[in-house]
């Protein structure tokens, strides 16, 4: 830590039950999917009050998602867990599976010239925690993520030296790349448009463009990078190097070192804090967690932690981060310069009857409800948001946005409303700006509360399914309220969207 500053990380609490993690991951909507080990066969569920809610067994019949050579039940191996945007849907990687006909599993020292098995990926519903499909990858299938738009699951496999992409909405890999010697952490570019792999065998980033699946290949600025985190612009890397114990930021435009700096022995997972401020990494082999500050590159602190920490996630809500320590517990830890965001969706996080149609078809056949929507065009910078399409559910933001200027002669924060000309609703009908979603009235309330507090001019509209969306401007003509959406987008720095009553 560096002299004289403060120590923000404070460890809140130990979770020391029947478990040895290998990673941990949140859903967002409060549930944390433990990894453990291969040989337990087991995924713990636990909640924000630190409870175990459920432990899921890695036990599948293959047959009855599709796989019609296979017979009997198969166990699998969790590595890590990735989800879905609304937090719904989890996936987990399965090292290798164990039952007749797989008799050649991969292993961490694979050879090139020897034949593995491949492995599968699971789908769990995280309200029923049922294991609703399994998709077959490559061999040793071990990292995971879902890219922005949600549209693809990327899976690297380790000893196939691929990138499975998997389209989410037909549960299925459609495409596998051969990228270089043991892959392992992916991240993706905020626009969805490109991927990038750490090959831990190589010393070198695989770039993937994931529209027509070309590879391209950059040095990772040492040996056996781990781990990957991408600044919130898509601007900078963030690289673990395992073995040297250091983690190094690339900048993407020259694709160049910028920075390392030293972490610990064995440096392992990382977590990037929500506002991209603040770098953490866990140290396997001195016990420890690292907070990086992104601006200078610097060690701010080191915390202890229980033995062999390895993999890490944030609670952007509360602002804890969890990390999963191998020798057989999780940590948790508050960091004090991160304040928690206000919440602003619970469990129930669909919206209006477009998505609830597609969540019923999903949580009966496993699969997702195909619908004219897949087809609607995306906007460039909010994949989410359909173009002038029906409402979409908001993507929750750190805080309130603040106003730049005040009035001189008044000191008040202008409105929106007043600077753009938007009217006042009279009979409930015609366009608003909606720039938040709740499910339930009280946060509503709360965050229009802080919205007014600052000088907007801000509302509740309570919608047929009973979502309370907060409004900062009206307008009886929808084709007025299209045209200032991308000034109040600008003037807000986040998303906001267009809903129309009549």
């Amino acid at each position: 830590m560096r002299p004289g500053a403060a120590q923000s990380l404070e460890r809140v609490t130990v979770i020391r039950e029947a478990m040895t993690p290998k990673s941990v991951g949140h859903n967002g909507q409060g549930l944390f999917f433990v990894q453990n080990m291969m040989y337990r066969h087991s995924i713990d569920v636990y909640d924000r009050a630190f409870n175990l809610v459920r432990r899921i067994k890695d036990n599948v019949v293959l047959s009855k998602f599709g796989y019609k050579d296979v017979s009997g039940q198969y166990k699998g191996s969790p590595v890590e867990v990735a989800f879905s945007r609304n937090g719904q849907w989890a996936w987990v990687s399965n090292y290798a599976m164990q039952g007749r006909g797989f008799d050649h599993p991969g292993i961490d020292k694979c050879k090139d010239d020897r034949a593995y098995d491949h492995s599968f990926v699971y789908q769990i519903n995280t309200r029923t925690f049922r294991i609703t499909d399994a998709i077959a990858v490559g061999s040793v299938p071990k990292y995971l993520t879902v890219t922005p738009n949600d549209r693809y699951l990327l899976v690297s496999n380790w000893c196939s030296d691929t990138l499975s992409v998997v389209s989410t909405r037909r549960n299925e890999q459609i495409q596998q790349i051969q990228v270089g010697k043991h892959p392992r952490g992916i991240v993706v570019s905020p626009d969805s448009r490109t991927a990038y792999v750490a090959l831990m065998g190589a010393g070198r980033i695989a770039q993937v463009d994931l529209k027509h699946g070309t590879v391209d290949h950059f040095p990772a600025g040492g040996p056996t990078p781990r781990h990957l985190q991408i600044s919130p612009d898509g601007h900078a890397l963030y690289v673990s190097l395992s073995q040297p114990g250091k983690v190094i930021r690339i900048d993407l435009r020259s694709r160049r070192v910028t920075n390392l700096v030293r972490s610990g022995a064995v440096t392992r997972g990382m977590a990037l804090s929500p506002d991209g401020k603040y770098l953490y990494a866990a140290n396997y082999r001195d016990n420890s967690l690292t907070k990086i500050y992104v601006p200078t590159f610097q060690v701010m602190e080191r915390s202890p932690t229980p033995a062999k920490p390895i993999g890490l996630t944030i609670d952007e809500d509360t602002g804890y981060i969890w990390v999963a320590c191998y020798s057989g517990s999780l940590a948790i830890y508050k960091d004090h310069r991160q304040p928690p965001r206000p919440r602003f969706l619970d469990d129930e996080t669909y919206g209006d009857s477009l998505h609830a149609d597609a969540s019923s078809h999903r949580e009966e056949t496993g699969r997702p409800h195909q619908s004219a929507e897949d087809e609607l065009p995306r906007h460039p910078t909010y994949p989410w948001l359909m173009a002038q399409g029906p409402f979409r559910e908001q993507e929750p933001m750190s805080e309130p946005p603040s106003v730049a200027q005040r009035d001189p002669n008044s000191g008040r924060l202008p409105s929106l409303s007043d600077e753009y000309g938007l009217e006042k609703p009279i009979n409930g009908n015609g366009s608003y700006i909606i720039i938040a979603s709740f499910r339930l009235q009280k946060y509503a309330k709360r965050y229009a509360e802080q919205l007014k507090d600052r000088g907007y001019r801000a509302g509740i509209l309570e919608s047929r399914k009973h979502f309370f969306r907060v409004y900062v401007g009206y307008t009886p003509s929808r084709e007025e309220a299209l045209q200032q959406l991308p000034r109040l987008r600008s003037r807000l720095n986040r998303s906001a969207w267009v809903y129309t009553k009549q």
